[in-house]
């Protein structure tokens, strides 16, 4: 069987490439965290959340 050596243009589109892969990998890592919804919002626990409809939809007050 017969050994290939790796042209220049080859390795070199090589290189690049994987500097490319690794560079796309890295970015969508650390990227992910900053597009998900819980670091732009905070949902309420089920506490906070009954108490919430408590005060808008409790008891009202007697009038009179």
């Amino acid at each position: 069987m017969r050994d290939y050596k790796e042209s220049k243009v080859g390795k070199l589109l090589s290189e690049y490439t994987t500097r490319k892969v690794i560079i796309l990998v890295l970015a969508m890592l650390f990227s992910t965290p900053a597009m998900a919804v819980d670091s732009y919002l905070e949902e309420p626990d089920s506490y906070a959340y009954g108490l919430s409809l408590i005060k808008e939809f409790g008891p009202s007050k007697p009038s009179g």
